[in-house]
C-alpha cells in the first residue's frame, strides 16, 4: 500500500506564502484533512496573508481535497487575504 502522508511545506517570497504540498502526489480522503489542518494551523499563526498554494507535484485530488481548498478560502476571504492555485 502506497503512503499516504502529506507534508505542507512553507516559504515566503515578498509579500506572498508559498504553501507546497510535500510527499504526496494525491490529496483525496486519506490525507485531505490533514492537508487542509496543516494550512489551518499556518494561517491562525499568520492572519496577515497572501496565500499560493503550490499543487507542481500533486496529480490528483478529490472531492475531499477540493473541500479544504473551499474552507482555506472562506477563512481567507473572512481575513480579506486571498487564496492562488
Amino acid at each position: 500500500m502506497e503512503d499516504q502522508s502529506i507534508t505542507v511545506e512553507f516559504s515566503t517570497h515578498n509579500a506572498v506564502t508559498v504553501a507546497t504540498i510535500a510527499c504526496a502526489k494525491m490529496v483525496d480522503a486519506t490525507n485531505g484533512t490533514v492537508f487542509g489542518d496543516q494550512i489551518m494551523a499556518y494561517l491562525e499563526a499568520h492572519t496577515d496573508i497572501q496565500l499560493l498554494i503550490n499543487f507542481e507535484e500533486v496529480e490528483y485530488m478529490s472531492s475531499a481535497g477540493l473541500t479544504e481548498l473551499l474552507r482555506i478560502n472562506e477563512i481567507l476571504q473572512g481575513w480579506n487575504a486571498s487564496l492562488h492555485l
